[in-house]
């Protein structure tokens, strides 16, 4: 801790990482050095962001089973461990640097972008397309437009440097930033354009993602016991004055998917199985409603405290009125779907209720969902089937069967139980909502007429 200058745990793993980057720079340096008969010991520190004179102490593990060490603030010392280095590193093989004839036949960086978004586009999201694109164009605006051989570790370098430095980026945004650079080399290597062996963004990702503490790290916080009795107490969710507004929060809580999951439900979506139980489909049945992953689309049973809750006379109205989705006069957009108005419209009840601490959003509702079913211990293959999740095991996701609405109904469902929430209390009475529902209508079909009209004259919509 005290070699980097931080008592803090957290900083100092940060920072080691990236010293480590550092000198996974200098080891490749000095191979090249002795490639080229120059003497190791010569190399510049400082053009690393190094400086030697502030290094305490450092270690080494060599191949053979020898080990070298530098004493504390001891320039022979770090000289002499140089010399040693030298030595060992002598006797293993160095890599040839890639053909020149290789380099020049790449395909340069804006093809492999094309490449890459032609491939794989049509499986994403719109918001991810756009995403890869952004930062495929901000890369390649830095380094240039040249073949993909010719990109080395050190132009990753430059372009994470340039991001933190000039332009203030977190080290979180970074990370992100170099998943679509880094899927670029991958399918420029697998085509052929960038030689076998690591990627050039390898070592440069400081916040590695473990499938085990993703969510723990993901920012979405869980609800307590306190924060669901504020959420759904009377005195706030009644006076809710959109459909949304109200029935979110109980359709996050009680299904636990995700907030355009439910914003894009078609009313057909709800419906009685032959079972006679009311079943949710989470489908992806035109262009406009998408799902994250296959395993998103699912039937889950209707959950009874929705069904106390008076979902059904909601329903019940819609139909009424002839309208398709369960909120009909949500905008739709390429980004967002039809998710946008209700996040935000979430993010203001929340604030205007009073909600304590950070990271608790609408996609806190499902996360409260899914960990309160693993700590019921809820069989995972029947809680993946209810979030929508892909199986955490290969053994799960290989031979595990599609389980029906009436066993989820049993073992799920029932674990799904808050206190705090007294649906009864918060029961929907017919019609309230026909008024609203007809004027918001009214006004989407108003405002898409406008916007079809100036796309029609070709002014901008």
């Amino acid at each position: 801790m005290r070699s980097l200058e931080t008592s803090d745990r957290r900083t100092a793993l940060l920072l080691a990482r990236a010293l480590s980057v550092k000198l996974g720079w200098l080891f490749i340096d000095i191979r090249d050095a002795m490639a080229q008969g120059k003497d190791p010991s010569d190399i510049d520190w400082s053009a690393l962001g190094i400086d030697p004179e502030r290094i305490i102490e450092w270690k080494a593990k060599l191949p053979g089973g020898f080990e070298i060490e530098a004493k504390p603030g001891n320039k022979k010392d770090h000289k002499h461990a140089l010399e040693v280095l030298r030595e060992v590193l002598a006797t293993q093989p160095v890599q040839p640097p890639l053909p020149a004839s290789a380099v020049s036949s790449s395909r340069v960086l804006s093809e492999l972008m094309k490449a890459l978004l032609a491939e794989k586009g049509s499986f994403w999201a719109p918001a991810t397309r756009i995403e890869y694109e952004s930062a495929l164009d901000q890369f390649i605006g830095i380094v240039g437009d040249r073949p993909a051989g010719e990109v080395t570790s050190r132009d990753i370098a430059s372009y994470t440097d340039h991001l933190r430095n000039t332009k203030q980026v977190k080290q979180r945004t970074i990370d992100k930033k170099l998943g679509p650079i880094a899927a670029l080399f991958k399918l420029a290597q697998r085509d052929g354009d960038f030689p076998a062996g690591d990627l050039p963004t390898k070592g440069h990702f400081l916040f590695v993602k473990s499938k085990g503490r993703r969510a723990e790290r993901s920012g979405y916080a869980f609800l307590n016991n306190d924060d669901l009795a504020k959420i759904f107490a009377p005195a706030n969710l009644l006076v809710c004055k959109k459909p949304h507004e109200f029935w979110l929060p109980l359709l996050g809580i009680f299904t636990g998917a995700r907030l355009n999951e439910l914003c894009q439900l078609d009313v057909a979506d709800i419906h009685n199985n032959k079972e006679g139980t009311w079943v949710i489909n989470f489908v992806d049945s035109n262009e406009k409603k998408r799902l994250k992953t296959e395993a998103s689309i699912r039937t889950i049973p209707l959950h009874p405290s929705l069904i106390d809750a008076g979902f059904l006379d909601y329903l019940d109205d819609l139909r009424g009125i002839g309208a398709q989705r369960i909120f009909p006069y949500l905008r739709y957009t390429e980004k967002s779907g039809f998710g946008d108005v209700a996040g935000e419209a979430y993010a203001r009840y929340i604030k205007r209720i009073k909600l304590e601490g950070s990271g608790k959003v609408y996609h806190s509702l499902r996360k409260t969902a899914n960990d309160t079913l693993a700590k019921k211990s809820v069989q995972e293959e029947h809680r993946c089937a209810w979030m929508g999740h892909d199986h955490a095991t290969i053994n799960s996701r290989i031979y595990s069967t599609q389980p029906t609405p009436e066993l989820l109904l049993k073992e799920v469902a029932r674990h799904l139980v808050f206190p705090e929430i007294d649906v009864h209390a918060l029961r929907y009475q017919k019609n309230r909502f026909l008024e609203v529902l007809r004027r918001e209508m009214a006004r989407r079909r108003r405002l898409e007429g406008n916007r079809n009209a100036r796309s029609g004259s070709g002014e901008e919509a």
